[in-house]
């Protein structure tokens, strides 16, 4: 799809999807309450085709301090990593498959960390996906008017 000149359509989790997230994080969503608890780093990442995509979120009392795109170092040493198809993404996104659920399923994989540890989190977990909601949906919009 050819684009105009100056304007950039974001791709899921590159770094203007990430700023964007983070942005949304602080601005859209409850997260800044319901993460007050949640103070460690986490990486999402999405199949698609053969390749990943991931995203780094440094949480911290509320708040996403950095977003930006996942090296293989953050998936190696965070203490959570959640994987899915983008199948899963999109139906999250969708919010035809809720979050938690997914996870209880295995379409979510908690690919490293401990489920136990993760679930006091289950309500920061959901506005995560509701500012990743904000961003798609702008995406969208974005990806509208670029044709």
């Amino acid at each position: 799809v050819p684009q105009p000149r100056g304007k950039t359509v974001m791709e899921l989790f590159d770094p203007q999807w990430a700023k964007a997230w983070q942005r949304a994080l602080a601005e859209e969503t409850d997260y800044h309450e319901k993460g007050v608890s949640w103070d460690s780093p986490v990486v999402l990442q999405c199949r698609e085709g053969a390749g990943w995509r991931g995203v780094y979120a440094e949480l911290s009392g509320g708040e996403c301090r950095l977003a930006r795109p996942a090296t293989e170092a953050d998936v190696a040493s965070v203490p959570f990593v959640l994987t899915m198809e983008r199948t899963v993404w999109d139906k999250l996104i969708g919010r035809k498959l809720d979050p938690m659920f997914a996870v209880m399923t295995g379409k979510l994989k908690l690919a490293r960390g401990s489920l136990s540890l993760l679930l006091p989190h289950a309500s920061a977990a959901m506005e995560l996906v509701s500012a990743a909601r904000f961003v798609e949906e702008e995406r969208a919009v974005k990806m509208g008017s670029a044709r």
